[in-house]
């Protein structure tokens, strides 16, 4: 038995952390429909898009304010 913890985050989704990397389960965490598996460099890349998404839209936001 695997005993890698395994925790549902949402729309479908578990992620299991097996020691180096994370898999992403679709909508079952023991028969998932799909699996994603993300090495600490394609994590990383995951998060440096997400934060310069936040960047931009946080840039954005300032802009629309008119004093």
């Amino acid at each position: 038995m695997n005993n890698n913890p395994i925790e549902y985050i949402g729309d479908g989704v578990y992620v299991e952390y097996d020691g180096y990397g994370y898999w992403l389960l679709a909508n079952h965490h023991i028969h998932p429909t799909d699996r994603v598996y993300l090495e600490p460099d394609v994590l990383k890349a995951l998060n440096n898009f997400i934060d310069r998404i936040k960047k931009e839209r946080l840039k954005n936001a300032s802009k629309k304010i008119i004093l």
